[in-house]
């Protein structure tokens, strides 16, 4: 290479790389617009509301005040579980046990919580909420950088890579599961696979006799981000970076059978495969501590038959209009027909119709069509079965890619009539939607009737509290099924605007640059909206030892509780007490709720509360609602009769740790320092076994005075427990410490 075509080089990559670190710059800025309302110290990015209006009994509101309902899971279970991770942190320094659901379990073994995800380690120098809100904010923006990265990669142009990173950063899966993070934490990292693999495949095809330093090179940036995507340790999204990996073989095999000499593809093969072997490697830390459980809880899937997946197709115009078939400040009509909103598959109308256009040229590329297609089509076979309609976030990668690379293609074309026709479509649906709004209004009563029997027809009798609620939410889905509704009018604004904007893009239009803008405010608009009814901020609860605001029932069950566990008599409220929700108190309980339940300790005839049965599984109490008094609990103290609850106490408990001494004594013991994974015990003169009614765990240690290190074993008595054995009796008091190190 001489010295001018080396400057003629050297002078485009510079620009390139200008050119994306603009763009990554304008992302950035579209990034804090979308979360400025979560930006203030003062607010949470999170459903409090559900807490403050709907959750017994916290609620303390008159009646439901609730945004979106949807989003319950994320009090009673995600908050709970990152709570476990940041207490465990800053008690040990480290993720190990959370002791206060399923009479303790393991936090790295539960796969809701995406024991990998990166935002854990916010934990360790953030406040709970601070690192909560931050962690999820921040995987929306390595998903816009990584995509900003991918469209540079591929040569799409500048203007119009902004549109895809929003299409695909702000998808709906992401919107939908946001409090959960269990879409993002593995799947934001997706486009930096892509632009890693893409990357390395254009160093080997310019210089296919690399030096073997070159090749470990190459190696390493796709291995390693192959690893973040496998390791988040939620196993759907790992399935779906595995799913998309296996797409981008298939596409790969198809262009270097047509592109490249055997020796190339070999070279190429060769990096692939040490990179996959990589990333493997690197999510083995995370995988091998949540597959062993999914493995050995024999959980069933539910069985999906083509008719009931093809009876979902007619979801599929959400996909264009979101919110079609309802809010979650309305009804779902979804469910009509086999779904719900949690399926949806939004990722910008104008996004969508771009893409659908790319797919039918054939210059188009084909790897993002590959994705587009077969991840599209999955949720309509049997497959969804394992799949579930959140394995469109593939989808939702080719359609960015897709529709970036149209705009790109059409400004060196002439105008196309084709927008003719999709602006005549898009009237014609207004023009519909109008007229279905006129008949709406003509027989509002009639069709507000119809849903008032829908409603109470099918509200479960664990709901039945939530019927004047309800009814409320039937109402207003029949307002926000008009098309002059604000946000309706809003919505098909920026749709419009955005179509216009799309068909002005060609070899005729001396300045694009504007027409980008367009397009890329109203792509933004498009998704802002939506997630608009989805997203809750909400006031910051006071406090610190505890991620909600403390009432005094909780301090008195507290109190009563000591070193106990708690069990809970009758959960058939859906709203009342859900299970995982105490625990973010630092209540213990025996109960929990994990997709994939643990192995735990439990009594072994629950529904006979035999207090020596309960005893031996570490339950000191039973808590009921107000107003039921269980015959079953005779025999049972009631230590606490109060608005929100009724107690009972244990006659047979002891204490979690128990003593046996020589002499046939058994003595309750208390530990002196207890943190997550740690319990300090001062073990008298003649023990000879201590009991722990504590789940029992390969990873538990025990350290008995300057003894070494040794494992419990697992109580005989057919309990999930804890024993430790001593060789011989105590000749004097002997400090015990019990601890757990994953």
């Amino acid at each position: 290479m001489d010295m001018e075509t080396s400057n003629i080089v050297d002078n485009r990559q510079g620009r390139k790389l200008s050119a994306v670190l603009r763009v990554t710059g304008l992302w950035l800025v579209v990034w804090l617009v979308f979360f400025l309302p979560a930006l203030p110290r003062s607010t949470v990015l999170a459903p409090l509301d559900i807490m403050d209006s709907l959750l017994e009994p916290w609620a303390t509101a008159d009646a439901p005040h609730v945004k979106n309902a949807f989003v319950y899971d994320t009090i009673s279970q995600y908050i709970p579980y990152d709570f476990s991770v940041y207490r465990s942190l800053q008690d040990d320094g480290y993720v190990g046990w959370n002791p206060d659901t399923h009479s303790g379990t393991a936090i790295r073994e539960n796969a809701m919580l995406c024991p990998g995800d990166f935002r854990h380690l916010l934990y360790r120098v953030m406040p709970f909420w601070d690192a909560w809100d931050w962690g999820r904010m921040m995987n929306f923006a390595i998903a816009g950088i990584g995509m900003i990265l991918l469209l540079s990669q591929v040569g799409l142009s500048p203007l119009f890579i902004l549109i895809g990173a929003i299409s695909f950063s702000f998808y709906s899966q992401f919107v939908v599961w946001i409090y959960t993070g269990v879409m993002m934490a593995g799947f934001c990292w997706a486009p930096w696979i892509l632009w890693a693999l893409l990357r390395e495949k254009a160093l080997v095809l310019a210089n296919p006799m690399q030096t073997w330093l070159s090749w470990v090179l190459s190696v390493m940036l796709p291995g390693v981000f192959i690893g973040f995507g496998l390791r988040n340790g939620f196993l759907h999204t790992t399935l779906f970076t595995a799913t998309l990996l296996v797409l981008y073989y298939i596409a790969e095999c198809i262009l270097l059978r047509k592109e490249s000499t055997r020796s190339v593809r070999r070279r190429l093969g060769v990096v692939y495969g040490l990179s996959l072997v990589l990333g493997l490697a690197i999510a083995s830390t995370v995988l091998v501590h949540v597959i062993p459980p999914a493995m050995s809880c024999g959980r069933q899937l539910a069985e999906r038959s083509w008719g009931e997946a093809l009876k979902t197709l007619p979801t599929l115009i959400t996909s264009f209009l979101p919110t079609i078939m309802g809010t979650p400040q309305g009804l779902d009509a979804t469910k009509y027909f086999s779904s719900d909103m949690f399926n949806l598959k939004f990722g910008g109308c104008n996004a969508l119709i771009l893409a659908i256009l790319a797919l039918f040229r054939k210059e188009s590329p084909c790897l993002p069509k590959i994705l587009f297609v077969v991840s599209l089509v999955i949720p309509f076979t049997p497959l969804d079965t394992w799949f579930y309609s959140r394995s469109t976030v593939i989808f939702a990668l080719g359609m960015a890619w897709l529709a970036a690379w149209y705009l790109t293609q059409a400004r060196d074309r002439p105008p196309s009539r084709t927008w003719v026709y999709v602006g005549r479509a898009f009237a014609l649906v207004v023009v519909g939607w109008l007229a279905a709004s006129v008949c709406l209004v003509l027989f509002e009563d009639t069709i507000s009737e119809i849903l008032r029997k829908v409603v109470e027809r099918s509200l479960p009798a664990n709901k039945a509290s939530r019927l004047d609620w309800m009814l409320g939410r039937a109402t207003e889905f029949v307002s926000r099924s008009k098309v002059w509704h604000p946000y309706n009018l809003a919505t098909l604004t920026a749709i419009g605007l955005g179509l216009f904007g799309c068909s002005r893009v060609n070899n005729r239009t001396r300045r694009l640059w504007p027409v980008a803008a367009l397009i890329t405010v109203c792509t933004f608009a498009e998704m802002a909206l939506f997630a608009s009814t989805w997203i809750k901020i909400s006031p910051r609860p006071a406090g610190k030892d505890a991620p909600y605001a403390s009432q005094p029932w909780v301090e008195a069950v507290k109190a009563h509780l000591g070193n106990g566990s708690l069990f809970f008599y009758d959960r058939s409220n859906f709203d009342y007490m859900q299970l995982n929700t105490p625990s973010a108190y630092g209540i213990r309980q025996c109960q929990g709720y994990e997709s994939i339940k643990p192995k735990r300790l439990f009594p072994l005839r629950p529904l006979f509360f035999d207090p020596e049965d309960f005893a031996l599984a570490g339950v000191s109490h039973v808590l009921a609602p107000p107003g039921v008094y269980p015959e079953v609990l005779k025999g049972w103290e009631k230590v606490m009769d109060a608005e929100e609850l009724v107690l009972y106490a244990n006659p047979a408990f002891k204490s979690i740790f128990v003593a046996h001494l020589a002499s046939g004594e058994s003595v309750p013991l208390y530990a002196e320092v207890q943190t997550a994974n740690r319990r300090t015990i001062m073990l008298p003169k003649g023990t000879v076994s201590v009991d722990i009614a504590e789940s029992y765990h390969r990873n538990w240690r025990y350290l008995l005075g300057e003894g070494e290190s040794a494992l419990p074993s697992m109580a005989p008595d057919g309990y999930y427990a804890m024993r430790i054995v001593m060789e011989e009796a105590l000749t004097q008091k002997t400090k015990l410490v019990l601890s757990f190190r994953p």
